[in-house]
């Protein structure tokens, strides 16, 4: 990946000193079943700004990172990521505030050319880095300076210390007020899910290779083991905003193309069936466990008299907690199985099933995924959720490493899956929480809240 342009460092130093601004679930629904290419718009504005602010301040922690972590190669390969993507969004959103401010320029992005066009333009935008330090320090920030709109003269990418009025007003939900704007919404809007989907490749592996750099560094550093509070705590941060840059990127994607799932705004589905969501977990679960073991137990799915109605949420986070969990009960079945039999000897036939039994209990449903597996240890319990534990022998991690923790993350031996889901249900103010005996099994519940929405921020 080449170096980011040199305004870059500055501009991500200033954006960090700014507070997020949260989005509300109930604001994602007002997009509706047919969302304008006005309000699209509008989002890509917001999103190309507000990500960014994230992005910063999860760089600049990983930048203040103690006990050597920052210096490790996994953090730097992170970091790059992250600066590639401020880098980005932020040439995006000055492309198009500079285009609000000054409407002959045009849309750049209806050229044949691409990104490439946009680099060209965005170039030629802010000049070349040539201007006054005093005129550099008074530059509005998340803005394209009001001289590069004059291309005859020198300017810079602004790097300011305030938030710019414009940046501090932008509404996520709304209609584009610029009609100049409106009229090229279309170009905009697909130049900037190009630049999302970009995002997302890019950012596929960060989970992987954040817990490759904090393994390294416990084992450089025995003293600092790797549930110790401290870092605990930062990859509990870490994670956290990564699910809701990950929520907000993935439902501006999912307004496109919602019109081919029905009952869908975006991410969010109107009437979400657990049902269906925990049989294709469990058989998503099952084919991963079969290409580990080569064999798989059956899944049981116990539902209650009448059925479980159906709510708002967003099945892809569901499946994401249930197939973790049934890649854990899958394992612990086969393992368990395994030490009466022999390595690669455990028949399907043989193997007792894994059952999910869904329960309604008032505004809750819970899931229950109990298996006959091999169990935790009761000293073991309690570490079960944090960050890098895991019963299974530790997995290697390919140096080069590029999938996501679902696609081509190890079936076990990471230590991820279960603190990860625990993340996401508590995101949507629900729960997940276990019970084990050793030699005799486990049970997950997975606590949903039926009445989430509108109650608190999606981010922090």
């Amino acid at each position: 990946m080449p170096p980011s342009p040199s305004w870059v460092a500055p501009r991500l130093a200033a954006y960090a000193k700014r507070t997020p601004r949260p989005v509300r679930f109930e604001e994602m629904l007002k997009f509706g079943e047919r969302p304008s290419q006005s309000t699209l718009l509008q989002a890509a504005k917001f999103l190309a700004d507000e990500i960014s602010v994230r992005l910063a301040h999860r760089y600049a922690e990983l930048e203040t990172l103690p006990y050597g972590l920052k210096e490790m190669h996994a953090v730097h390969q992170v970091k790059s990521w992250y600066a590639e993507s401020f880098k980005d969004l932020v040439e995006f959103y000055n492309v198009i505030d500079a285009h609000r401010r000054n409407p002959s320029l045009g849309c750049k992005f209806e050229s044949e050319h691409g990104m490439q066009g946009m680099g060209s333009w965005f170039s030629k935008l802010i000049g070349g880095a040539r201007g006054r330090k005093d005129e550099f320090d008074v530059l509005p920030p998340g803005l394209a300076s009001t001289a590069a709109l004059d291309m005859t003269r020198p300017s810079v990418m602004p790097a300011v210390n305030q938030v710019s009025a414009e940046a501090d007003s932008l509404a996520y939900f709304g209609q584009c007020q610029s009609p100049h704007l409106v009229n090229a919404a279309p170009a905009y809007n697909k130049q900037f899910n190009t630049i999302l989907k970009r995002i997302v490749d890019r950012h596929n592996p960060v989970v992987v290779i954040v817990g490759k750099g904090v393994r390294q560094l416990t084992q450089s550093h025995p003293y600092l083991p790797e549930h110790h509070p401290e870092v605990q705590s930062f990859l509990n941060r870490f994670h956290r905003n990564r699910v809701g840059v990950r929520i907000l990127i993935g439902h501006h994607l999912a307004l496109q193309r919602q019109h081919r799932f029905p009952h869908h705004i975006g991410i969010v589905c109107t009437r979400t069936s657990v049902v269906d969501v925990a049989s294709e977990a469990s058989v998503d679960a099952a084919e991963v466990c079969e290409q580990s073991y080569g064999v798989s137990p059956p899944v049981e799915i116990q539902i209650p008299e009448g059925g479980v109605p159906d709510f708002v949420y967003v099945p892809s986070h569901m499946h994401h907690i249930i197939f973790e969990i049934c890649k854990n009960a899958m394992r612990a079945v086969v393992e368990k199985e395994e030490t009466r039999v022999g390595r690669g000897e455990a028949k399907r036939q043989d193997l007792p099933p894994v059952v999910i039994n869904v329960q309604v209990r008032g505004d809750d449903i819970v899931i229950r995924v109990s298996d006959k597996g091999v169990g935790i240890p009761v000293r073991e319990v309690d570490r079960a959720f944090q960050y890098a534990y895991t019963t299974a022998k530790q997995a290697p991690i390919d140096p080069d490493f590029h999938g996501s923790e679902v696609d081509g993350a190890p079936m076990a031996g990471f230590g991820y899956g279960l603190p990860l889901s625990q993340l996401y249900a508590r995101y949507f103010k629900g729960d997940l929480t276990l019970q084990s005996r050793e030699g005799l099994g486990t049970d997950v519940f997975f606590t949903v809240k039926r009445d989430w929405v509108g109650d608190e921020p999606v981010l922090m």
